[in-house]
């Protein structure tokens, strides 16, 4: 029942002309039940982040326990595949391979060092959530593009009400510990970017979805998801084509003409202070390049409240250059350059918090792994890049360059790759989406 249930949902998955009681061989049953698990992983980390990542209990946490599933129930025929593309030489299974095995060299000297097993073993992450990008490549749908259509457009409607249901409570719940569960989504403008890609596809259902996801944007003040969208979507739009582009222009002057309408009544989220109104907007970006000018265009007209919410705000970033640089310190009177301090030790410690990320992944990669773990990452970034761009012209190609750039910005300013709600997406609909670009353009897997 269960099966005949997700076929209905996912008909695209089954083989053209197959009847239900002919689809019964354990490889497409399994094949389908996959897809729904995975779309599931990715509409929850996408809308929900930490909430989702939190669900379960250590080490079976969503993403483990999928993981775990394609050894027990689907006999690993990602790995297949990813032995496959090693030995063909593929330089993202290669590098991937790399970026892997200095993962468990650091983890075993964070355990030598007598660092927690536990927390040493939770750095590994990091490392095993790129093998992700292979199960999607293997669990995507041979026959039609319909299918990752429709898990767009659901998963696109999941983080706009995720986001909006989240700016809206974050004003009763504060800053604690709810709080920061219900922290609004980190990646909106991974959907923006992909709706955009998609857009002549996808009809008129495009423009509500997008439209929600700018305000989801706009709602969170966060500077990075700011920058992702711009850097996404324009690398995207390439594959929107002129209709979908002047469309585009008039929903930016809709948005427009709302923000200087009814923007000062809006508040944004996080507990930061300010309003949706121009001129906090272009303070809060001012913010990253000359805090004082920003500081001054809200003192005109603001309160003192709003002046200390905008100088916060500003703080932020000299919080983040202030541990950056401690990291940079700890490594050079170490001597820790090529190897990083390994997994366990917390970089928090260096300027006396409990926080374990630098909110920078290669500042991360660098204080846990080196210079060693950090070229090794940036060599499979190049391979993934170059694996897109050799794709035939479709709108897979703009998607997923423009995904990559987006995601590496939010992961330059926030907490990012290192965390589940933001590389298990990642990771997972890069795979999908590749799979099936090569099965469209005919190319057949080694």
């Amino acid at each position: 029942m269960i099966t005949r249930n997700i076929a209905r949902t996912y008909p695209d998955a089954w083989p053209r002309g197959a009847t239900v009681a002919q689809r019964v061989d354990l490889s497409t049953r399994t094949r389908v039940r996959f897809l729904f698990f995975a779309e599931l992983l990715i509409g929850g980390y996408l809308a929900f982040g930490r909430l989702f990542a939190h669900a379960g209990i250590a080490p079976f946490y969503p993403a483990e326990l999928f993981l775990s599933a394609t050894f027990v129930f689907g006999g690993a025929a990602w790995l297949q595949l990813y032995f496959r593309q090693l030995g063909s030489g593929m330089p993202a299974a290669v590098m991937s391979a790399g970026f892997f095995g200095w993962g468990l060299i650091e983890v075993i000297r964070g355990i030598l060092a007598g660092y927690s097993f536990l927390e040493s073993m939770r750095g590994l992450a990091t490392h095993y959530y790129v093998f992700l990008f292979f199960i999607g490549w293997e669990l995507a749908p041979r026959t039609d593009v319909r299918w990752f259509l429709r898990m767009l457009r659901r998963t696109s409607a999941a983080v706009v009400a995720g986001g909006l249901l989240t700016a809206a409570l974050s004003h009763y719940i504060g800053d604690g510990p709810l709080g920061v569960l219900l922290s609004p989504p980190a990646m909106p403008a991974y959907t923006g970017t992909a709706l955009l890609a998609f857009a002549p596809a996808l009809g008129p259902m495009f423009y509500p979805l997008f439209g929600g996801t700018i305000a989801t944007l706009l709602l969170n003040p966060g500077r990075a998801a700011w920058l992702s969208m711009i850097a996404g979507g324009f690398l995207a739009s390439f594959a929107a084509g002129p209709v979908v582009r002047r469309r585009l222009l008039i929903l930016a002057i809709a948005f427009a003409v709302l923000i200087v309408a009814i923007g000062p009544l809006l508040p944004v989220t996080e507990g930061r202070g300010g309003t949706l109104s121009p001129q906090w907007l272009m303070a809060r970006m001012a913010t990253l390049v000359d805090p004082d000018a920003a500081e001054q265009m809200i003192a005109a007209d603001g309160t003192s409240a709003d002046v200390a919410a905008i100088r916060a705000i500003s703080g932020t970033k000299e919080w983040r250059k202030r541990f950056w640089q401690a990291t940079f310190d700890s490594l050079d009177a170490e001597g820790l350059w090529l190897t990083g301090h390994g997994y366990g030790f917390s970089l928090g410690t260096l300027i006396g918090i409990d926080v374990h990320t630098p909110h920078n992944f290669a500042v991360y990669l660098l204080g846990y792994t080196g210079c060693v773990g950090l070229a090794l990452y940036l060599g499979l970034i190049l391979a993934f890049a170059g694996s897109f761009l050799s794709l035939p012209r479709s709108p897979f190609r703009p998607f997923l360059i423009g995904q990559l750039a987006a995601t590496l910005i939010v992961a330059s300013f926030g907490n990012g790759l290192e965390t589940p709600f933001v590389a298990v997406p990642f990771y997972l609909v890069m795979g999908l989406a590749y799979g099936l670009a090569r099965a469209q353009a005919g190319v057949a897997d080694a």
